[in-house]
C-alpha cells in the first residue's frame, strides 16, 4: 500500500490531525520518510491497544420498543400499570 500524509491517514481513520500527531510523537506509529504506511501504523496500534477496549462499545438499546411503550402508556412509564406497580412498591 502507498504511504499517506497525516492528514490523509487520519481522514481514513474518521480521526483529527490532531490525534494522529500525537500518535506519532508518542511512538506509537512510527513515519516512513515522512509519510505513514497505514498497514504498519493500523498493525502497531492494534498491538498497543488495550484488549478490552473493543468490548467498550455501548449496546444498541430497542428504541422503538421504549418509544412505543411510552406513547401506549400516556407518555412515560408512570402511566403504564406495570411500572406504576413497580414504583408503588418503591414509594411504599
Amino acid at each position: 500500500m502507498k504511504l499517506l500524509s497525516q492528514s490523509e491517514f487520519a481522514k481514513r481513520q474518521g480521526w483529527s490531525r490532531q490525534y494522529v500527531g500525537k500518535l506519532v510523537r508518542s511512538g506509537k506509529i512510527t513515519l516512513v520518510n515522512g509519510k505513514i504506511d497505514p498497514e504498519q501504523a493500523q498493525a502497531a496500534i492494534k498491538a498497543q491497544s488495550e484488549p478490552s477496549t473493543e468490548l467498550r462499545v455501548k449496546p444498541q438499546t430497542d428504541t422503538a420498543f421504549t418509544t412505543a411503550h411510552r406513547f401506549t402508556t400516556g407518555g412515560g412509564f408512570r402511566h403504564c400499570p406495570h411500572h406504576a406497580r413497580s414504583l408503588q412498591s418503591q414509594n411504599g
